[in-house]
């Protein structure tokens, strides 16, 4: 008898550890897909785009206003000054022409900034004119990196789209 407890008790050891490493995987797995989740969940490169489908779907529709915005021959020049403030803030300076080399009269010029490794974090700024033709604006430029600029500028009904990349480097006042 005391031959059959001892088996007893070595099976009972066994089923125990193997339990302990079957459920400890099954943990472990658990834990890295919580990882993985928080991980991808809070990265700023990834975004998702509101009304992607919408958007989808009138394609033509938005191609067809990007060639008409082309067609008007407004020219934008995009200044982004070197040095920022304490907090990144830098000015933006667009210069906007007609096809005759003439500023387009009271134009609203709206501007979306963003770095291209954060697309998540977009930067809409409404930009004021200071001159015939110059209009300016502050954008929060924290990280050094490839950005994307895309604006709108809408006049008497014609609106005209632009869309640049500079490469920001970091540098302080």
């Amino acid at each position: 008898m005391t031959n059959s407890l001892q088996i007893d008790k070595n099976e009972q050891t066994a089923q125990l550890v193997w339990t302990v490493i079957i459920v400890s995987f099954f943990l472990i797995q658990a834990v890295i897909w919580t990882v993985a989740i928080s991980i991808t969940s809070n990265d700023q490169s990834h975004v998702v785009l509101v009304d992607y489908d919408q958007k989808s779907l009138h394609w033509d529709e938005s191609q067809a206003s990007r060639r008409a915005s082309k067609a008007l021959g407004w020219q934008t020049s995009l200044k982004i000054d070197a040095a920022a403030d304490i907090v990144g803030n830098r000015l933006v300076t667009l210069t906007l022409h007609d096809r005759n080399d003439q500023p387009i009269p009271q134009p609203t010029v709206e501007l979306i900034a963003f770095h291209r490794g954060q697309a998540a974090n977009q930067q809409s700024v409404r930009l004021q004119s200071t001159l015939p033709g110059i209009y300016e604006g502050i954008v929060q430029i924290r990280k050094q990196g490839q950005w994307q600029f895309s604006g709108t500028i809408r006049n008497s009904g014609d609106q005209f789209y632009f869309d640049e990349q500079q490469f920001i480097e970091l540098v302080r006042k």
